[in-house]
């Protein structure tokens, strides 16, 4: 089964890599109605472009908003997609550590994958996929099949009425505590998503009327450490939104803005039938003060509901495990409610363009249980090539919801970092090729639960691209509550809390017309307080980890680049539940390009 289903995402990134591109997300708030004129919109990845479209982070919201996300000026036709097939030899040392196993181990693997970009008038698309197999020579490396890709595609079915948005994503993490630094030797964590669903725009005189719903999934295959010490390891998680607004923008019959919107959203994950349901319907206004600044404020009714299954138990109320150390679920049970809010919330604002290449939006309010809300975004071009983008959110959310959400952030084209030592693991972060666009989704992906919580943090990307230097950098922080039972039990297997620190580096020199350098720095900090009865406390339990590491490569193209040399060094260092190791890893490859 598991097979089928890593056949199935590889095919859907395939697939998506040559079809199209666009997003919408999610949202328990509607965007604000924009007050700038078309030809004066900022050409930035988190500008707002009417009624119906808005930067994430831009109003307090549980999730990201559901409207495409607005690109830079139409780039010009292109198609660009290229397939390939790579024959590698690889190498790992463990130059310090306490796991068991041996200090060097080889393998050689084979690989063949796709990447590019679709550039149309109705569709735009950008992506990549990889299968490698993998041939241990030590019986500390087995052989195994690794699948890495991501996709994002929009297509317009009715220009500017109807459109579809999809997307995919494969990758591979070190499981909680470790989206980043897992090395070749270890087993790590497999995450399989997907999503796709419609989006209509269309006009009622001055009104606009948007409506939207997508379908998300999202498979973890959990063989990390973590995993394998988790009450639940592998989960599905199935997520369901719909969201409709319609709104007047400013200067037309009112010289203000104003819009009415309602959502619902629900998600079913887990091996315990974790299910999270929410609804809202608000109204906004936008009250523009001049060109450049404008005062937004809106109020609304939500509810939310988090419930999940009670565990199986024994005499004296122990619970009952499987054979591999799993809860057991209790359908018979009466579902235990960890989360159920309702009422009015209200939140006011901000949106400062105070030039064409420069966006701010603030906004604080209250949450329906009466809980500050701040949260906000900012987006600067600097110059022709660079540009950054920056994001705080406050919102109740879920594993699944997180990922999906991501890759709606997806930029419409976006590089492909090359890096055959870490198999182009697209759980780090992915730039675009505009200034400033670009999304992390590392920190989605420290946290592996099917567990609800509340997510407070930020998120810092910058870009920068010229004719021979390409740079990314991106830096993530999430502080995570979770949404347990009123039950000992829980609080003893499932973390409370945790947060996150990610941070990564893409920087790439062309030095000649056939021969390109790479580095890709990383850090990764993660953090909660599950201490299984040991007495920790707090943050700075049993769940700790540390990791951090970087990769340098160097290819050499023949034949008009059909055929290329890689080699790849590596070295991470990672400390997690006190088992340290540092490991060097390096690889020699060929890759022909069709």
């Amino acid at each position: 089964m598991r097979l089928i289903l890593k056949t199935f995402f590889a095919a859907a990134a395939l697939l998506g890599a040559s079809s199209a591109f666009g997003q919408a997300g999610v949202s328990y708030e509607p965007p604000p109605v924009d007050f700038v004129e078309p030809a004066e919109a900022p050409p930035l990845p988190l500008a707002a472009a009417g009624p119906g479209v808005v930067p994430e982070g831009a109003i307090p919201v549980q999730e990201p908003a559901f409207a495409p996300a607005p690109d830079a000026p139409r780039p010009r036709l292109r198609v660009d997609v290229g397939a390939y097939v790579e024959l590698n030899q690889g190498v790992s040392v463990e130059l310090a550590g306490n796991g068991p196993g041996d200090d060097v181990v080889t393998y050689t693997a084979v690989a063949a994958g796709v990447e590019g970009q679709v550039r149309t008038r109705r569709v735009t698309a950008s992506g990549a996929y990889r299968y490698e197999r993998r041939l241990g020579w030590t019986e500390d490396l087995p052989d195994e099949d690794v699948h890495s890709g991501i996709a994002q595609v929009h297509a317009e079915l009715v220009p500017g009425r109807v459109s579809v948005d999809a997307g995919g994503l494969a990758a591979r993490t070190g499981g909680t505590g470790r989206a980043a630094g897992v090395s070749d030797r270890e087993a790590g964590t497999e995450i399989y998503s997907a999503y796709a669903g419609p989006t209509l725009t269309t006009r009622a005189g001055p009104v606009t009327i948007n409506a939207a719903y997508r379908l998300g999934y999202v498979h973890v295959d959990d063989d990390s450490l973590a995993g394998a010490a988790a009450p639940t390891d592998d989960f599905d998680s199935t997520v369901h939104v719909a969201s409709a607004s319609v709104g007047i923008a400013p200067g037309g019959p009112l010289p203000i803005g104003v819009t009415a919107s309602a959502g619902y959203v629900r998600e079913d994950s887990g091996a315990l039938d974790n299910r999270f349901e929410g609804r809202f319907v608000r109204g906004d206004v936008v009250v523009p003060l001049s060109p450049t600044f404008a005062v937004t404020g809106g109020v609304g009714y939500s509810q939310t509901e988090v419930s999940q299954q009670d565990v199986q138990r024994g005499p004296g109320g122990v619970p009952l495990r499987d054979a591999n150390g799993r809860l057991i679920p209790n359908p018979a049970a009466p579902r235990l409610t960890t989360l159920d809010t309702d009422g009015v919330y209200w939140d006011a604002g901000f949106i400062w363009r105070p030039t064409p290449r420069a966006e701010v939006q603030l906004r604080a309010g209250q949450d329906d249980d009466g809980d500050t809300l701040v949260m906000g975004s900012a987006t600067v071009q600097v110059g022709r090539r660079s540009g950054i983008s920056a994001m705080v959110f406050d919102h109740d959310t879920s594993f699944g919801q997180g990922i999906i959400s991501g890759l709606r952030r997806l930029p419409a084209a976006f590089n492909i970092a090359p890096d055959p030592l870490r198999e182009r693991r697209f759980g780090d972060c992915v730039f675009g090729e505009e200034p400033g666009q670009g999304t992390c989704l590392a920190s989605s992906l420290q946290s592996i639960s099917s567990i609800a919580f509340r997510a407070r943090g930020g998120s810092l990307v910058f870009t920068s691209t010229g004719r021979l230097w390409n740079i990314g950098a991106g830096v993530s922080y999430t502080h995570r509550s979770f949404y347990l039972p009123d039950d000992p039990l829980f609080a003893s297997v499932f973390a409370r809390e945790d947060e996150d620190l990610t941070a990564f580096l893409h920087v790439s020199r062309r030095l000649t017309r056939d021969v390109t350098l790479t580095l890709n720095p990383f850090l990764s900090f993660y953090d909660n307080d599950l201490d299984f009865g040991l007495g920790l406390g707090g943050l700075g339990g049993f769940g700790d980890g540390f990791s951090t590491g970087t990769s340098f490569g160097l290819s050499r193209s023949f034949l008009s680049n059909r055929l290329q040399l890689l080699l790849s060094l590596g070295i991470n260092y990672s400390t997690l539940r006190g088992d340290d190791s540092l490991i060097a890893d390096g690889l020699v490859g060929v890759r022909y390009v069709f």
